[in-house]
């Protein structure tokens, strides 16, 4: 059981890394309801998908993570997005999209403590074309092992 957790945040803290290096035009700078977050993916073609690794820049939330996947639909117009994570103690899906055109759009954000909480969010996506994370984000004695025991 050890092994696997400790596996776990390996894991979480080699992504975090690779994730480190400084923004490429093709990394996209996500908000919801104004939230920075950073996703180090493009769009991919019509009707294809893609993995996608997400991080906050935002200091209040180390240790962030989510992973999913972002799509863009069989004509071109609209991206979808798919995440989760356990951050806040308990699963937590983000599903949304957004008009490729305009980089605006709406998400269902749902976490799952003791009862489901779900709200809907504002949308806003633009390319990164330079942007850093705060060595806080990065910081793994805060959220990252804290969420992972669920304490």
């Amino acid at each position: 059981m050890q092994l696997r957790f400790r596996g776990r945040i390996a894991g979480a803290i080699g992504i975090l890394v690779v994730l480190c290096a400084p923004a490429s035009a093709k990394d996209l700078c996500i908000s919801f309801n104004g939230n920075p977050y950073f996703a180090n993916v493009s769009i991919p073609g019509k009707n294809n998908c893609k993995p996608v690794y997400l991080l906050t820049t935002n200091t209040s939330l180390p240790g962030y993570l989510a992973t999913g996947a972002i799509c863009l639909s069989s004509d071109g117009t609209t991206v979808l997005l798919s995440l989760s994570d356990g951050y806040f103690n308990g699963p937590e899906t983000i599903q949304g999209t957004w008009d490729k055109s305009t980089g605006l759009g709406t998400a269902n954000d749902c976490v799952v403590p003791s009862t489901t909480f779900c709200s809907v969010d504002a949308v806003t996506v633009t390319s990164c074309r330079s942007q850093s994370i705060p060595d806080a984000v990065l910081d793994p004695s805060s959220a990252v092992v804290k969420s992972s025991t669920g304490g």
